[in-house]
């Protein structure tokens, strides 16, 4: 079966697009040239097409009950108009899917999960939910589509763009969004036009979700009024400094929270029901087997998912995700490593690429400190 293709493809077709596979939809990899990508989201304006991502509504008077039941944080205590991330958790504690969930209003939400794993997180969820009377759910990703402006110029474009499009009110209203919070600014269904204020690159930005002919409308405004189209290339090597983890890559159904360092998302209230919560009780407090660190090197080649990492010559850990980055000029990796204890970070280890060891210290992300950039 060929890829899907999402609403924006013919727009970026024409702003010059390189598209590769990626989860079962074509995506850009890259328009100008990735590092030119990587320095527009970091300095300006980047913009992403994110409409692969699942965006799946629940709504009813038992929405967030149930909600809370498949998640590991709780969304029925949030204020209309907030998120917050957490993760779907199988029985056994493994990580189905990192999600962010918004409370749109008294009696909806809106779930976003990853696109590769999108059919089957919905498949599991409506599995689980079984027969109710409070609670419809609708998966909207299909008809409809998503955008994401990140960087420290992002919500000045958003606000020329909106303003250009006679969204003055919008505008105003955008302003005083803060972060994990979302607004609804016009009902069209299946989906409302809604700007949320999260970002996967550590910059600040706003993602947009809606319509396909409202997105397509906007993404041209956005790059009209000086947003960079940008690629899956520039997006990882952005995730990848800031320490956030890609799912499928650096966590899996063989990984728990705890593992990969997200143990703050898992709710420690005892009345609370949620699937997987006997057994992360069980592995709270304890050492794990294995735990996500970052890895700067010092020199040579990237690291690849699968590369080795030794200590004192044996077998530590392998490399989940890696990348060089830019800010550092320096390659920069995510691994899994044997039995790590907080007192080892900073220590060397090293990374085998290809066939060759490299110098290596054991880094806990992020990497950047984006309050002291490197010099132009």
């Amino acid at each position: 079966m060929s890829d899907r293709i999402t609403p924006l493809q013919d727009l970026q077709q024409r702003q010059g697009a390189r598209f590769v596979s990626f989860g079962g939809w074509s995506l850009p990899v890259s328009y100008a040239g990735i590092l030119d990508e990587y320095w527009a989201v970091r300095r300006h304006a980047g913009l992403f097409d994110v409409s692969h991502m699942g965006r799946f509504l629940f709504e009813g008077a038992d929405a967030g009950r149930r909600l809370d039941a498949l998640l590991t944080q709780s969304v029925s205590d949030l204020a209309v108009g907030q998120g917050r991330y957490g993760l779907m958790c199988l029985p056994d504690g493994g990580i189905l899917d990192d999600v962010i969930c918004f409370r749109l209003a008294s009696e909806r939400y809106l779930l976003v999960v990853n696109g590769a794993p999108r059919e089957k997180d919905w498949s599991w969820i409506q599995s689980r939910l079984g027969e109710t009377t409070g609670l419809s759910t609708q998966d909207t990703t299909l008809g409809s589509a998503m955008a994401a402006l990140q960087g420290p110029k992002s919500l000045e474009v958003l606000d020329r763009a909106l303003k250009a499009k006679g969204l003055e009110d919008v505008a105003s209203r955008v302003g005083a969004l803060k972060r994990f919070q979302i607004l609804q600014a016009k009902v069209a269904e299946p989906l409302p036009l809604l700007i949320s204020r999260t970002g996967y690159t550590g910059e600040d930005g706003i993602e947009v979700y809606g319509p396909p002919q409202v997105l397509r409308e906007l993404w041209s405004e956005f790059v009209e009024q000086g947003a960079q189209p940008a690629g899956l290339g520039a997006r990882d090597v952005l995730r990848l400094e800031m320490g956030y983890l890609l799912y499928g890559q650096d966590a899996t159904e063989e990984n728990h929270p705890y593992e990969a360092r997200l143990g703050w998302t898992v709710r420690g209230e005892k009345s609370v029901d949620f699937i997987g919560k006997e057994a992360l009780a069980g592995k709270k407090g304890i050492s794990p087997k294995q735990t996500l660190v970052g890895l700067r090197l010092a020199a040579g080649g990237i690291p690849r998912t699968g590369f080795e990492v030794r200590q004192a010559g044996q077998t530590a850990g392998r490399v989940t995700s890696g990348g060089y980055s830019p800010w550092l000029k320096a390659p920069i990796a995510l691994a899994y490593y044997d039995g790590f204890e907080k007192s080892q970070w900073g220590i060397p280890v090293e990374v085998i690429v290809r066939g060759k060891a490299q110098q290596a210290t054991i880094i806990k992300p992020p990497f950047i400190d984006r309050s002291k950039p490197p010099k132009a």
